[in-house]
């Protein structure tokens, strides 16, 4: 089972940098989907229930995803903690710019929640690749380790 991981990762980093992040992306999507439905089903909050879900789901992706990046699309070793308070910063202009895109779909215009969700999403991805690639994983693909 270990060998499969093995091989599927050396697979994984064979592709470039730009498509590595799609693949972790698209599974962040995924799991951030389904994070953000559990969370709305079970959101108490009636006013700004589609936002509050965003947010909560937002925070309990962020720590998944860099462990993905790290492992998979940025792969100099950089420090855990480093990169992960890093990735937080950087993820929050994502998150800035997604919160406030899903607050005016949803809140404001009625938009239906899940789509409210979708168009908040894509908008955050630009955001997130180039605080990840430049800020937080800066030195990912100057140096890599021998």
């Amino acid at each position: 089972m270990i060998h499969k991981f093995s091989e599927l990762k050396e697979e994984i980093l064979s592709l470039p940098q730009i498509v590595r992040f799609g693949v972790v992306g698209i599974f962040g999507v995924l799991s951030g989907w389904i994070t953000y439905e559990i969370i709305y089903w079970i959101n108490p909050f009636v006013e700004f229930k589609a936002t509050v879900s965003l947010t909560l789901a937002w925070i309990l992706g962020v720590p998944r995803q860099h462990a993905l990046h790290r492992w998979l699309t940025f792969t100099f070793p950089t420090s855990y903690w480093n990169s992960l308070w890093k990735a937080y910063l950087s993820y929050s202009s994502g998150a800035i710019a997604s919160i406030s895109v899903n607050l005016w779909i949803v809140e404001g215009i009625g938009v239906h929640h899940r789509l409210g969700w979708l168009f908040s999403t894509i908008c955050g991805v630009g955001f997130n690749y180039i605080g990840l690639r430049f800020f937080a994983f800066a030195t990912s693909d100057e140096v890599e380790p021998e």
